[in-house]
């Protein structure tokens, strides 16, 4: 069975594909960064979450432009 925070982030992740950064305030992208870089972790137990994570970003990338 799939966690909440493994479905929460590949839903992210399947969201940074489907509604363009142009959709959504600057609050709401960086709550999704923050959500997604948030989950970049080392452990080999976390590794599906940083899949999904690393997804979520690299498919979001123009949500985080702003940032930088």
């Amino acid at each position: 069975m799939m966690d909440i925070r493994l479905a929460s982030l590949e839903t992210l992740s399947r969201v940074c594909e489907e509604v363009s950064a142009d959709d959504l305030t600057t609050e709401l992208k960086n709550l999704v960064v923050t959500a997604l870089v948030t989950n970049f972790k080392t452990e080999p137990e976390n590794a599906k979450a940083t899949q999904f994570a690393l997804n979520g970003f690299l498919n979001g990338l123009d949500y985080a432009s702003g940032a930088f």
